[in-house]
């Protein structure tokens, strides 16, 4: 059932157009801010220690981690029909 879900998936994928894509991928990268942003911030509340330093340490490797997933929406988005 998942492999026929992903084969699905992938045929609608491919028959995107350029426009569509770029719909989407916004709205998926504004999505995927959001719950990211609002993650990494419950994270730093609930189980950062009360520190300068680790506030140091833990904002900045967050502030990278998003553009992973990012790369590779805006990756799909830019690929040619």
């Amino acid at each position: 059932m998942l492999k026929l879900w992903r084969v699905q998936l992938s045929f609608y994928a491919k028959t995107l157009n350029m426009t569509v894509r770029k719909i989407s991928g916004l709205l998926a990268l504004l999505i995927l801010l959001a719950i990211y942003s609002l993650l990494c911030m419950y994270i730093a509340v609930n189980f950062l220690p009360e520190s300068k330093i680790a506030e140091l340490i833990y904002y900045p490797i967050v502030g990278i981690i998003w553009i992973f997933p990012a790369m590779k929406i805006v990756k799909w988005m830019q690929r040619q029909d």
